[in-house]
C-alpha cells in the first residue's frame, strides 16, 4: 500500500503494488482473490491501520497483520526492485521495438485513444491475460498506477518488466 516509486525503489519478493488511493478497494477487487489471506507492507502503523479498516468493509476480512518496509529492510530481509521507465525510455522502446509494451488501459480507453504498436491487455481483465504475456515487457497506461500494478503482478510471475510509472499513454502519442 506504499507509493508506486516507493515500492519500485524496493519491495518484498512477490509482493504486489497497491498503492493507498481512491481506487484502492476496486483495485484489490481485481488483484486480491477474495478474502485470501493478506499481509500489507506498509509506510506505518496508521496508515495500515486506515487500509485494515477500509479492505474489511468490503468483505476482505482475512488481513493478518502488517509490516513496515523500512523494519523488512532494517533486518536485512532480500529486497526486489521494479524496473522504471522514462516517457523518453517508453518512446525509445516504442519506436525501436526493443520490448513488447502492454497498454493496460481499459477497453474503451484503448479505442480512444489507441497506442499504436502496443499490445491492448486491459488491467480488469489481467487475470485472464497475465499467464500469457511476454516474457519481457514494457507495461504503460494513463497515470502510471495500473501500469505499476500490473507490472508487479508480473513481475510476481516470473516476468521481467519496467513500468511506464510516472506518465501516460499521452505522452507517448
Amino acid at each position: 500500500i506504499r507509493p508506486r516509486q516507493a515500492f519500485a525503489a524496493g519491495h518484498v519478493p512477490d509482493s504486489l503494488e497497491i498503492e493507498e488511493s481512491g481506487s484502492l478497494l476496486a483495485y484489490v477487487g481485481w488483484l486480491v482473490p477474495f478474502n485470501g489471506p493478506i499481509v500489507l507492507v506498509s509506510e506505518d502503523r496508521a496508515q495500515a491501520e486506515r487500509i485494515t479498516v477500509d479492505l474489511f468493509r468490503i468483505g476482505y476480512e482475512d488481513v493478518r497483520g502488517y509490516l513496515t518496509f523500512s523494519e523488512w529492510h532494517r533486518a536485512g530481509r532480500p529486497i526486489a526492485e521494479l524496473g522504471i521507465a522514462t516517457v523518453a525510455d517508453a518512446r525509445e522502446i516504442l519506436a525501436d521495438g526493443t520490448l513488447p509494451v502492454i497498454d493496460t488501459r481499459f477497453a474503451d480507453e484503448h479505442k480512444s485513444q489507441p497506442l499504436r504498436g502496443a499490445l491492448k491487455l486491459p488491467f480488469d481483465e489481467l487475470s485472464s491475460w497475465a499467464a500469457f504475456a511476454p516474457p519481457r515487457s514494457l507495461v504503460v497506461c494513463a497515470s502510471g498506477q495500473r501500469a505499476t500494478m500490473a507490472a508487479s503482478a508480473l513481475q510476481k510471475a516470473g516476468r521481467e518488466v519496467v513500468a511506464l510509472m510516472d506518465g501516460a499513454v499521452e505522452d507517448l502519442v
